[in-house]
């Protein structure tokens, strides 16, 4: 015996809002697994790798005795009208 098309119809609203339920528990797990994530990333990270890199750390100790001993007096200078 054949369904009729009444029937037919409710079955697939039930089935759409069965379905529409579903999607939203599995949008509402992958946030929750999608933030977990995140939070173990963050919690394995190495700690040398969340500090900024010193740019100027290569620089070798020459350069920086030659650059205070062409500017220094000016630096100092700009120091004290600052102040």
């Amino acid at each position: 015996m054949a369904i009729s098309n009444v029937e037919a119809l409710e079955n697939l609203y039930k089935q759409r809002d069965q379905l529409i339920e579903q999607i939203k528990a599995g949008e509402t797990t992958v946030l929750k697994i999608t933030g977990a994530i995140e939070v173990l990333e963050q919690l394995t990270e190495p700690e040398e790798s969340k500090e900024e890199p010193d740019k100027f750390a290569d620089i070798p100790d020459e350069v920086w005795q030659q650059k205070i001993a062409e500017h220094g007096e000016s630096l100092l200078q700009r120091i004290k009208e600052v102040k």
